[in-house]
């Protein structure tokens, strides 16, 4: 059983400076260790591997887990596969992560982290975004503003075609 490990360091995105703490963690942990875990995180890394389907079964379960945990706060999750070097031992396919994804409302990355540091920093950099803009206020917010352009997009389009 691999112990669970933090990872301690600090990197500027999008010339913000951003302390990181990286818990890993075991999907065998107890539950109550992995809900201590889930309180105390900002964000959320789920990995499986493509060539292991009951790690892919497994998902749903976390993602629920984190939900009832955060109390259904709306938590930046980015979902990876992993071990895409192995296409011969896929037992998962593209689809299937990505559908899964959709469904859990998260980001999806398929990579391998034995060949590609750069797509595992990608990801990570993904979720650190994510979560940033969780914590800006809400004008400031990316998410924020999409919603209110696509609104202001949307009245734009019906007043065009409205008849006055």
């Amino acid at each position: 059983h691999k112990k669970e490990v933090t990872y301690k360091c600090s990197r500027v995105v999008d010339q913000e400076a951003v302390d990181l703490e990286i818990l890993d963690l075991t999907w065998k942990s107890s539950v109550a260790s992995l809900e201590s875990s889930i309180r105390w995180a900002d964000g959320f890394l789920l990995l499986y591997s493509i060539t292991q389907r009951f790690s892919f079964l497994e998902v749903p379960q976390l993602k629920t887990l984190i939900d009832q945990t955060k109390q259904n706060l709306v938590v930046p999750v980015v979902l990876v596969a992993n071990k895409a070097d192995l296409e011969i031992g896929r037992q998962v396919t593209t689809d299937e992560g990505q559908r899964l994804a959709k469904d859990l409302r998260c980001g999806f990355r398929e990579l391998s982290v034995a060949e590609a540091v750069l797509a595992v920093e990608a990801a990570v950099l993904q979720l650190i975004r994510l979560v940033l803009d969780q914590q800006r206020p809400l004008p400031e917010r990316r998410s924020y503003m999409l919603t209110v352009r696509h609104a202001l997009t949307r009245k734009l389009t019906r007043s065009k075609t409205m008849q006055w």
